[in-house]
């Protein structure tokens, strides 16, 4: 009987026990890399498939299979495993118990000690671990399966890096030739090892399968099902649909919307200002890196027709001298000008350069506030200014450097799933300072969105806000009206 043969019986025998087979799918795509894996034409399996797709399953299986079956020779007083391993502890564990109690059903006496299951009478066993380095070193492998590898870890600490685990949890098998290996996953990022192999697909060593949407590698899933759980088109088609994601996507800013926002001929160094409202000053600091410019952005709310709209009144840049980095003094006594010519209250600013800047806007009399930003808050922030845009709420000046920022504006996935925003342009000062004005201008006006009062989409994250500085006049922190606003 072939290798193959043998795990579809295999599969079969647990089908027969009350555990659901694995899909037609997943047994064509195994069976081909077991006859060529039988044949010495591949040594590895790297499969893509969607969520809910039992990708899961057949690691396991083809895991639990090989400490079964496997035709591999282990010394005398050594233990040897089939090695699985997962992207957290959590999922491990579940692995664990999934595949003990296959071994139950199947009558097949083992005993689980921490991570592993011995199989009692033989020197064998499974273990599942969470994928690191430190988890897939010191042990002896004849079969290894990855799951979930695309959405390992890319970044950050070596011992977690994607491929750096997967070459020390290879290097497990080197005592066995013949070692199974099994790389599994969902699509993530149109990059990196996994994405270079499902699209490579077989050859050098390895059948590749895939991608496969969710319903196709698992017909227990239905089309109709996933998008009813995902609406939001980008994250369905990855997710499910098993297409990779772009690292970068842009338009985050579609141009229509910004020239529909812009009052055309409005000066953006306007210095002449309107007084309806408070207005907000804010900083987008920079002194002597390259990249960086120092923006400056000034807006208030105002009531228009309908509601309040919030008005750009200018937007600037300091640049750098020729012969040098921007001054800290100079751009601070600019700024502070800049400031009184709007009215009194505090510049806002976010927490890069807060050390250079607190003793000098403290010279100068004038509050500094600094929010501390996170990715999260700043992705709220330019989710209301692109909402404020589409809603008609937003007004402004016509600024053809400020547009080409705001064009290059896009949404970044990391390998850890955070969407980031972030910029194909060299700079993206104006538009930084900008959506920190917007929304603290945004504040000061009166509730808008919900009629009930409640927190509506409007009222987004709040970051920790510090003064440095301290003047008479308005309370630190103010709005410009003498009562406290935070965001």
């Amino acid at each position: 009987m072939t290798l193959a043969a043998e795990f579809l019986a295999f599969d079969d025998r647990l089908g027969s026990l009350g555990v659901p087979r694995l899909s037609d799918w997943w047994r064509l795509q195994v069976r081909r890399y077991l006859d060529a894996h039988e044949a010495g034409a591949a040594s590895e399996f790297w499969a893509c498939a969607g969520r809910g797709g039992a990708k899961s399953t057949c690691a396991y299986k083809l895991a639990t299979f090989a400490a079964l079956f496997g035709r591999f020779d282990i010394p005398a007083d050594e233990r040897h495993y089939a090695i699985v391993l997962s992207r957290m502890r959590v999922e491990a564990e579940k692995g664990l118990e999934i595949i003990a109690g296959w071994l139950r059903k199947l009558g097949v006496p083992h005993r689980p000690v921490g991570d592993v299951i011995d199989l009692e009478g033989t020197p064998r066993g499974i273990r599942i671990v969470a994928a690191s380095v430190a988890g897939a070193s010191g042990w002896r492998a004849f079969h290894l399966a990855c799951d979930e590898f695309s959405k390992w870890a890319w970044e950050g600490s070596p011992d977690h890096a994607a491929d750096e685990v997967l070459t020390s949890a290879k290097a497990m098998c080197a005592t066995h030739p013949n070692a199974m290996v099994m790389v599994a996953s969902s699509p993530w990022l149109d990059k990196g090892s996994f994405y270079d192999a499902i699209t490579a697909g077989d050859g050098d060593g390895r059948i590749v399968a895939g991608p496969a949407p969710s319903w196709v590698a698992n017909p227990i899933v239905t089309r109709a099902s996933t998008l009813a759980r995902e609406r939001n088109p980008r994250r369905w088609a990855r997710e499910y649909n098993a297409e990779f994601s772009s690292s970068f996507e842009g338009g985050f800013f579609e141009d229509a919307t910004v020239m529909a926002a812009t009052d055309t001929g409005r000066d953006p160094l306007r210095e002449s200002p309107h007084m309806q409202g408070a207005h907000i000053v804010t900083i987008d600091p920079a002194f002597a890196e390259a990249g960086d410019n120092y923006a400056r952005c000034v807006a208030h709310s105002e009531s228009r027709g309908r509601g309040p709209v919030v008005v750009v009144d200018h937007i600037s840049i300091l640049h750098r001298p020729k012969d040098g980095p921007l001054s800290s003094e100079e751009s601070t006594r600019s700024t502070v000008r800049l400031r009184r010519a709007y009215g009194s209250g505090a510049v806002y600013s976010d927490q890069h350069s807060a050390a250079v800047l607190r003793e000098v806007f403290m010279r100068h009399s004038c509050d500094l506030i600094v929010e501390s930003w996170t990715l999260a808050s700043k992705r709220d922030l330019y989710e209301l200014t692109r909402q404020l845009m589409i809603d008609g709420r937003l007004r402004l000046p016509d600024s053809e450097p400020l547009r080409n920022e705001m064009a290059a504006i896009g949404l970044k996935l990391t390998a850890n799933g955070n969407e980031t925003i972030d910029s194909r342009a060299a700079h993206d000062d104006r538009v930084s300072a900008l959506v920190h004005a917007v929304a603290r201008a945004h504040r000061t006006s009166p509730a808008y969105g919900r009629a009930d009062g409640k927190a509506s989409f409007y009222d987004y994250a709040r970051p920790r806000s510090q003064v440095y500085g301290g003047v008479s006049g308005p309370t630190s922190g103010s709005d410009g009206r003498g009562g406290a606003m935070g965001l």
